[in-house]
């Protein structure tokens, strides 16, 4: 026994000492028994397409995020694109391609136009991060069109892009990468309204037909076919065969319109879009932006209170011009310090941010909307007070869009401003009693509200 167990000792240290590396006469390791490191990561950079064509695969290699900016358009520079127009049949081992399997497969040797081809139509293998940056564009251009296309009904003001990207995320939107980001933005909207109110932004319409379908266009706008359709303006020429009917209308009435304006009127109308969104100016009535500390967010409802924890500095920091809405965050602060009316939780919230959006909808009061009647100092006068209908042909463009005011109520006049050492022409409009106003919004709905009355 014992001397098996030296034997198989011995045995062993014979095996261990023929397992050891070659030394040469420095002491150092032979070449030939050096092991590459097991810790590289090779091909890290590198994007594969891939092609198989005529039962040959073909591989190119590409930078990262470069592929699909090709595909759309984005890059035009070929060598941003490809790390090499060298044609492989496998890029992880370093295959390249014969020169008769691409003579073969694209009829050519020219390598860079199969490179090419590859490339336009090849499978992309997209790696995790790729997918990632697709998803998040995907997703960012999503709420860009919520943005752009939606208001909010009951002020007809848009939500800003903090409060449409947590309501997303809230009814749990999922990115489809094969549909444009619009598609999805649309499809969305049905969920955004189960948590806050939201609609598509009217968009406002322009017909030009002859003076012989006038009549009829207008009867066609206000039969109540054309969803949401009110005729803002109407100009019927006498001396020209052609009129102008301008309105405002749901977008999905487009086609609609588009088919009276080419089939009902003697094909010789036409319908222009003057405005894709008609949104009033300024952000939604319950969106305060939350990284300035001014709402919160309710966890059930989703919907934005105004609220204010810094005082009468706060207060300030809306701006001096901003008198409506330091007066609603005044009124929302002494609502919500006001626990006995309103209670707590979701249904507080809820009372709360009605009372807000009435606020914010029922506008200031008159006085506080007031602005100077005289131009001060360093301010040029470029138009003085009067009639919208006289402007300038050199402010035409003005005209024609204030052109609403005269048609809702008369007595209206307009004055246009510069500061000095600036380029931008302010418009200060006037009631007929001489109250100023500083946007036409307010202006538009101040009108509004009188005709009402």
């Amino acid at each position: 026994h014992g001397s098996g167990t030296h034997r198989h000792a011995a045995g062993g240290f014979a095996d261990h000492r023929a397992r050891r590396p070659s030394v040469a006469m420095s002491g150092r390791a032979s070449v030939t028994q050096l092991a590459l490191p097991t810790g590289i990561k090779k091909l890290t950079n590198i994007a594969v397409v891939r092609l198989k064509k005529a039962g040959v695969r073909f591989e190119i290699a590409c930078y990262k995020n470069t592929v699909v900016a090709w595909r759309d358009g984005f890059e035009k520079d070929l060598d941003n694109v490809l790390q090499t127009t060298k044609v492989y049949n496998n890029v992880s081992k370093g295959v390249f391609a014969k020169e008769e399997d691409l003579l073969k497969a694209f009829g050519t040797k020219d390598e860079e136009k199969v490179s090419l081809l590859i490339l336009t139509d090849g499978e992309l293998q997209v790696s995790e991060k790729e997918r990632k940056n697709v998803f998040d564009t995907i997703f960012r251009d999503a709420v860009t069109v919520l943005v752009e296309k939606c208001v909010n009904p009951s002020t007809n003001r848009p939500y800003p892009p903090g409060m449409i990207e947590r309501a997303l995320r809230e009814i749990h939107f999922s990115v489809d990468p094969m549909r444009s980001a619009k598609q999805q933005a649309l499809a969305a909207i049905p969920k955004l309204r189960a948590i806050f109110p939201i609609k598509r932004a009217a968009m406002r319409f322009k017909f030009v037909v002859g003076n012989e379908w006038f009549d009829k266009t207008v009867q066609f706008l206000e039969s109540g076919a054309v969803l949401d359709a009110v005729v803002e303006r109407t100009t019927k020429n006498t001396n020209n065969s052609e009129s102008e009917i301008v309105c405002v209308a749901d977008p999905s009435a487009y086609r609609l319109c588009d088919a009276f304006a080419r089939d009902e009127t003697g094909k010789t109308g036409r319908l222009e879009v003057v405005t894709v969104a008609v949104t009033e100016g300024g952000v939604s009535s319950g969106a305060f932006e939350s990284s300035s500390g001014v709402h919160e967010s309710s966890s059930s409802g989703g919907v934005l209170v105004a609220k204010s924890d810094k005082g009468d500095e706060r207060n300030e920091e809306l701006g001096p011009s901003s008198d409506a809405i330091r007066e609603v965050a005044r009124d929302v602060r002494v609502l919500d310090l006001d626990a006995g009316g309103c209670g707590g939780g979701a249904d507080a919230d809820r009372r709360r941010a009605s009372r807000v959006s009435s606020l914010v909808a029922g506008g200031a009061p008159r006085s506080e909307r007031g602005v100077d009647v005289e131009a001060g100092a360093g301010v040029e006068v470029l138009y003085v007070r009067g009639k919208i209908a006289d402007l300038p042909e050199s402010y035409a463009s003005r005209r024609d869009r204030f052109a609403p005011l005269d048609d809702i109520q008369d007595g209206w006049t307009v004055e246009l401003r510069r500061r000095a050492g600036s380029s931008v022409v302010d418009a200060v409009f006037f009631d007929p009693d001489g109250v100023g106003y500083k946007a036409f919004a307010d202006a538009r709905r101040e009108a509004l509200k009188s005709k009402k009355r």
